[in-house]
């Protein structure tokens, strides 16, 4: 496993990423069989090429010089030293699609560890950590968001920019609107990686209060007050 973060963007959009490994490699001198090519190994003297040893079942037992291989080698890869493998580091190619979450393991098949006797690799397993964007809570596909809007809006009505992971939207704030209200915006949120519907950006209004009234906009307010009841 291998980890990799991403930004909410990147995971909402999709993107292309890179990362550096360091891994086992089967080794290019020997094919990873820790031998070289023309000196293969050699029928074990002890076993007779058996890979056991003892008279007949159940005394029989492995062969302790070849554990019970049958063969014994007598020349190893230089290049190796006979593990038949060398370690490399490299840079591999990453496509993240659309819609991963924190947790979310990507496979690249065939990109792991090297197999043994030139056996073949195994998988890498790419993990996500997608990082905190502070304007957004997510839950599952959905996001949440808190927006602050001021008394004449929420009083009059009017549009609201929203933010997105890529982007915005404008949304439009009815007259009357209360604090504590929360809008859906269907569709905005993060996609799926099954292929379904995205989610949609719950958006939650919070009053903006101002502080440090001057004289003037004190009596306003006064005045507006006593035709409003309930401000």
């Amino acid at each position: 496993e291998h980890p990799l973060s991403v930004t909410l963007a990147e995971a909402a959009t999709g993107c292309e990423r890179t990362v550096d490994v360091d891994l086992t490699r089967a080794c290019d001198q020997c094919a990873g069989k820790g031998y070289p090519p023309d000196k293969p190994p050699e029928p074990c003297p002890d076993c007779g090429g058996t890979g056991t040893k003892g008279g007949a079942f159940p005394l029989k037992r492995s062969c302790s010089r070849c554990d019970g291989l049958g063969t014994v080698r007598r020349y190893t890869c230089r290049a190796c030293a006979g593990e038949g493998q060398r370690k490399v580091s490299e840079r591999l190619k990453v496509t993240v699609p659309a819609g991963v979450d924190t947790g979310t393991r990507l496979r690249l098949k065939g990109k792991g560890e090297a197999g043994r006797e030139g056996g073949p690799p195994g998988d890498l397993y790419v993990v996500v950590q997608v990082k905190t964007d502070g304007r957004f809570e997510r839950d599952g596909a959905d996001l949440r968001t808190t927006l602050k809007v001021g008394l004449r809006q929420v009083l009059l009505g009017g549009k609201l920019e929203v933010p997105l992971p890529d982007g915005v939207a404008v949304m439009n704030v009815p007259a009357g609107t209360q604090g504590g209200q929360v809008f859906r915006i269907k569709g905005k949120g993060m996609p799926r990686l099954q292929g379904d519907k995205p989610g949609d950006v719950l958006v939650t209004v919070q009053l903006r209060v101002p502080k440090g009234l001057s004289d003037d906009a004190r009596r306003l307010v006064e005045r507006l007050a006593e035709s409003i009841p309930d401000l």
